[in-house]
This record gives structure tokens, C-alpha cells and sequence, in this order.
């Protein structure tokens, strides 16, 4: 039999006694264990024991029961529990958290060539760690280890607003995402709210030629073939075109058709979310050439609507602008976008501003940036300079103003009739022409009918205003527009007026020097309203009953 702890031979007392042969039995016994690592120590030349003579180690960590045990920022009373996530035991103040963070909020993917920009807001869990993207093709990742991993972020919302591009992508091929946030304990969010999809595209031209002599208007491009309304609807930047509700901080609370989306104002403003396009407009020999493009090609823009000062003291670059989907209401110091209401006028436009803008940093009332975007819209969608023919006459024959939300069942569409007491809707925005004529900020003309055009900090004399345009107009002008100012920024406004109802822009329009403009037309306009409609006339000190104004952000 062998002793217990280091198993040496014991006599046998049965046997006779051999004292040398014993002896040198147990000898060689102990010296089998010497240096072993389940066995006696030796020592080393430094006189102390080996490493490899010590318990089995891993960095900081022994072992229990076959499991590496760890121990980081070991405190007074921790615990010492086995983690068999990690598979090993660990030190920990108290239960070991299992609770994965929350989801991510305000996903979003939008479409470039050759690339996809992803946005996030990350959960706000204290423990918050990560949020890896993960990218699959042919389906959906499964877990966070299931496809490529395209970006791990540690630094919380930072692609909330920029968003993160996905670069070097297959155009036409659909990319499959989900958000993985992850906690300091190492805990997975696998929900698969956080999915995205999208598919890369080649950035597309769309465009129209319109021919000032004979009114006609010819399309070009990817617009050949493609009619109004559902030829675009999958088509950017008019797919992204729809209602909202619109906090006061600028976060989407709902989109139409969402269940928590309400037209009544009760969720946030309501308002139209327009996606940034790039653009050109060049002249041609007997007229004008409009053209929208999804993404930066050559010889195209951002469109000037899409720079905004929201809060910053500098007119940024932006991916939306949001503009009012009804006419404005005073309500109490602000101005609301909402249905169910009479919108308000008889407002200086100086009011009008101070109570959109009591909203707080970025909202206005609409400005021409923003309205000579949604001309562009409608123009290179409906390829007519005549807008109540293509689309509807508007609520231009009537006696009085009308309510707000006689589009609400609309929604996001366009919407119109051939009665000019109904009102009609561009994709969304009631009343672009009808009911009210509205103010428009950021344009003035000044004493030598220069266009004074700004993005920010919007006043009644064009001070401060980035761009200035000369019109080539010399004397106070009006009537039928026949001719535009051909500057690309200068949009729609009138330079010639000898047009009619049925030839030219088929709008009226003005331009004074020293004054503001007013667009659409209002509840009796007639013929003379239309999404062209722009009379830049009035004072700032000027109000009446039939002039409103639209809020935007």
C-alpha cells in the first residue's frame, strides 16, 4: 500500500526486512517525485521554485474544479461565481447581470450608389457598451457572429445624425443588417426589431425640358416612360416624401400610416419629411432644362433647401427638411401644422416667424429654398407648367377660408379635383396652392430688384442674406409669368409677364423692389394660383385675412 498524500511504497511487515533494500525503495520513490508538478518541489539555481513545479495558472487565474478562476477589481464581500458564459468563475459585487441592453431607435437606411448610409440612435442603458452592424447577404444575420461585422461602435448616437456608409457594395444586390447592442457584462440584444434592409442603386437623373415659346414640357432621362404619381413613388427622392409628426427637437414621433401617427397634432407637428436631392437648371436655347438627381453626380448640387441653421449660428448640410403638411395655426406664442383647424392669417410676416420660431432652434415659417424644392418636385414628376390641370385647381373659388384637413385621408399622396372647392395636396403638403396665400421667408427684393436669398436667421430686408442674384428686372413688374430669372438659385421667380393662364408658367406672379413675397393663391385666386405662384409685393408691415403662412423645419 502507498501513503496517502505522495503515494511513497510502505513495507510490507508480512515480508523479511532488507534494510538496504528498503531503504533504496523509498530513495528512489521520493527522488521519482522531486521537480514533478503533482509531486516535491526542487529547487533553482535562484533557490526558488519553478513555474512549472507550481499549481496549474492561467495569467491571474487558478483553476476550480477544472474552470479558469479570474479575478478583476477584487473588493471586500465579492463573490466568487461561476459565469458560464465565459466558462469560468469570476468576482462579482453581486448576481451576474444576464439583462441585455435595450433596442436601437430611429434606424434608418438610405440608398446610394454603390453604398448604404445606416443611422441609430444607440439604447440608453447605463451599461451600454457597443453596437455592432452586421451584414449579411441572402437573409438576415441570426447572431452577432453571423455575417461581417461592418462597424462596432463604443461611442454612444455616433452615427445618430451623420450615419455610417457602407461602402463598396454591389449595385442591385440586397444587404441584410441588424444592430447588436452589447452591455459591459457582455450581453447581446439579438431582438430582431433592430433589422434593416436595403439594396444599392445607381444614382439616377431625372429631368424635364420646358420649352418657354410653346409651353411645352418634354421629359428626359429616367422620367421618359414614367408617369405621375405611381411612377415615382418608388422613385427617390419622391419615395421618401410622406407624413410625419414632428417633435419639437426635430425627432420623427410617427410616420402616416404608423399607429401612433396623429393628424390632429397630438403626437408632434405635422408636417411633410422631404429627403435631400442634388439638382441643375440650365438654359437652353428656347427655354430651361430641371433635373433631380438621388446622389452627387457631376454637374449637380445639393439643393440650397437642404442647408438649415438648427441651432448652430451656420446653415449646415441636412439630409431632410419637414414642411408643414397643413397651414399654419397660432396657438397661444406658437405656430402649429395640424389638422381640424382655421388656419390663421390677417399676421404680419414678422409674427408669423417669431411664433414658428418660438418652436424653438430650426423651425420658421416656409422658406424659398424649401418652396422652390417643392416646385422642382412637382414640375419634374407632372412634367406641366400647368399645375391645376395636372393636378387639381385647388380651393381657389370659393368665398372663405377652409379648414385644415380636408386631405388628412389623403395621406402622403397627392391628391386633387377639377372643383375649385376642394382642396388639393401635393404628396402630402394641403394647400400648396388654395385656401391662403402663405409668407415666404428668405427672399427680398431689394431697390435694384437684386434677389436677396438666405438660409438663416431670416429678417424682413434680406440683411445678412449668403446669396444675392440679379434679376435682370428694372421696373416693378406683374402679371402671367412668361419668363424666369435664369440664375439655378433664383428658382421660379418671374422676369417677363406676358403670359396667360394657358401659356407660360400659367401663374401670376410680381416683383417689386423692396418687398417680400407671398405664394399660391388664395380661396378665390382663380386661374391666377397654381405651384408657381409668387408675388414678391408686400411690405413687411402688410396683413390680410387671406394670407397665412406654412411652418417648416
Amino acid at each position: 500500500m502507498p501513503t496517502t498524500k505522495l503515494t511513497l511504497p510502505l513495507i510490507d511487515g508480512s515480508n523479511t526486512a532488507d534494510v538496504v533494500r528498503d531503504m533504496n525503495a523509498l530513495a528512489n520513490a521520493v527522488d521519482d517525485k522531486a521537480g514533478a508538478s503533482d509531486g516535491l518541489a526542487t529547487l533553482d539555481a535562484t533557490g526558488k521554485v519553478p513555474a512549472s513545479q507550481l499549481p496549474e495558472t492561467i495569467g491571474n487565474a487558478t483553476k476550480l474544479n477544472g474552470k479558469a478562476v479570474i479575478y478583476t477589481n477584487l473588493q471586500d464581500n465579492d463573490t466568487l461565481r461561476y459565469d458560464a458564459q465565459l466558462d469560468k468563475w469570476r468576482n462579482v459585487a453581486q448576481n451576474i447581470d444576464r439583462i441585455a441592453p435595450g433596442n436601437v431607435s430611429n434606424a434608418s437606411v438610405t440608398v446610394g450608389n454603390g453604398q448604404l448610409t445606416l443611422k441609430w440612435t444607440d439604447p440608453t442603458d447605463s451599461d451600454w457598451a457597443s453596437t455592432k452592424l452586421v451584414r449579411k447577404v441572402g437573409g438576415y444575420p441570426t447572431s452577432a457572429n453571423d455575417g461581417t461585422v461592418v462597424v462596432t461602435s463604443t461611442v454612444r448616437n455616433q452615427y445618430q445624425t451623420t450615419g455610417f456608409v457602407d461602402t463598396g457594395l454591389t449595385n442591385g444586390t440586397t444587404y441584410f443588417y441588424q444592430l447588436f447592442p452589447v452591455d459591459a457584462s457582455g450581453n447581446v440584444n439579438s431582438n430582431t426589431a433592430n433589422r434593416l434592409a436595403a439594396t444599392p442603386v445607381a444614382y439616377q437623373e431625372y429631368g424635364v425640358a420646358w420649352n418657354k415659346t410653346t409651353g411645352q414640357v418634354t421629359r428626359l432621362g429616367s422620367t421618359v416612360g414614367l408617369s405621375a404619381g405611381a411612377g415615382f413613388n418608388s422613385k427617390l427622392p419622391w419615395q421618401g416624401v410622406r407624413r410625419c409628426n414632428l417633435a419639437d427637437n426635430g425627432t420623427v414621433n410617427a410616420y402616416h400610416g404608423d399607429p401612433t401617427y396623429k393628424d390632429d397634432g397630438a403626437n408632434g407637428q405635422v408636417m411633410v419629411e422631404i429627403p435631400k436631392f442634388w439638382f441643375k437648371k440650365t438654359t437652353t436655347a428656347n427655354g430651361y432644362e430641371f433635373w433631380i438627381s438621388d446622389g452627387a453626380l457631376s454637374g449637380y448640387s445639393v439643393h440650397p433647401a437642404f442647408y438649415r441653421d438648427r441651432g448652430t449660428g451656420t446653415a449646415v448640410e441636412v439630409d431632410k427638411r419637414y414642411a408643414g403638411a397643413y397651414l399654419g395655426f397660432i396657438n397661444g406664442s406658437k405656430l402649429e401644422s395640424k389638422s381640424g383647424v382655421t388656419p390663421s392669417a390677417s399676421q404680419t410676416i414678422g409674427t408669423f416667424r417669431t411664433r414658428a420660431e418660438a418652436r424653438g432652434s430650426g423651425w420658421g415659417i416656409e422658406d424659398f429654398n424649401l418652396f422652390y424644392a417643392l416646385q422642382m418636385l412637382y414640375l419634374v414628376e407632372y412634367a406641366s407648367m400647368d399645375s391645376q390641370t395636372a393636378l387639381g385647381q385647388g380651393y381657389t373659388g370659393a368665398s372663405a377660408v377652409r379648414t385644415t384637413g380636408g386631405t388628412a385621408a389623403s395621406g402622403s399622396a397627392s391628391s386633387g379635383s377639377a372643383s375649385a372647392t376642394v382642396q388639393v395636396s401635393y404628396r402630402g403638403v394641403e394647400d400648396i396652392w388654395g385656401n391662403l396665400y402663405y409668407w415666404i421667408d428668405g427672399l427680398y427684393s431689394n431697390g435694384s430688384w437684386q434677389l436677396l436669398i438666405g438660409n438663416r436667421a431670416f429678417n424682413d430686408t434680406g440683411s445678412g442674406y449668403s446669396k444675392t442674384i440679379t434679376s435682370g428686372v428694372a421696373s416693378n413688374s406683374g402679371g402671367y409669368m412668361s419668363d424666369i430669372v435664369a440664375d439655378q438659385d433664383a428658382g421660379f421667380i418671374g422676369k417677363t409677364f406676358s403670359g396667360s393662364s394657358t401659356t407660360g408658367l400659367y401663374d401670376y406672379g410680381s416683383l417689386y423692389a423692396g418687398y417680400l413675397p407671398i405664394a399660391s393663391g388664395g380661396w378665390s385666386a382663380g386661374a391666377y394660383a397654381g405651384v408657381f405662384r409668387l408675388n414678391v409685393n408686400y411690405s413687411a408691415s402688410y396683413s390680410h385675412s387671406d394670407i397665412g403662412a406654412r411652418l417648416a423645419y
